[in-house]
């Protein structure tokens, strides 16, 4: 069961019309951009973004398969004693994560780090 029907909440493309017309909070304010020139179709680049006094660095920003954009969770490499970073079984770099989300959070969270990104001039 997914959460939509599972919390009785409004479809995706509901909530993602509200934010796009809800007034933008203005408690992000971008550091930084750096574009991604990697050969990746979804990330776009990261931002360093300052949070009306806390920083969180290395943001990354995705682009959706409907165009749309997305603010991802920073994530940290898994390295060992050596520095050298951990593969999982299938050879794929480790990652773990350095922030989540929970309840409305995430829906925070990308408004404010999307007006972040636009009040700052980058548009993607």
């Amino acid at each position: 069961m997914d959460d939509v029907a599972k919390w009785g909440l409004p479809p995706p493309a509901v909530i993602e019309r509200a934010i796009a017309e809800a007034p933008r909070e203005r408690t992000a304010r971008l550091i930084s951009w750096t574009p991604w020139l990697a050969p990746n179709p979804s990330l776009v680049g990261h931002a360093d973004v300052d949070f009306d006094g806390w920083v969180v660095f290395r943001i990354p920003i995705f682009r959706r398969k409907d165009g749309g954009l997305s603010a991802g969770a920073p994530s940290a490499a898994e390295v060992d004693r050596d520095g050298v970073q951990q593969r999982d079984a299938a050879g794929k770099r480790k990652f773990w994560a350095v922030i989540s989300f929970s309840g409305v959070g995430k829906e925070r969270w990308q408004r404010a780090v999307l007006a972040a990104l636009a009040d700052g001039g980058i548009v993607l």
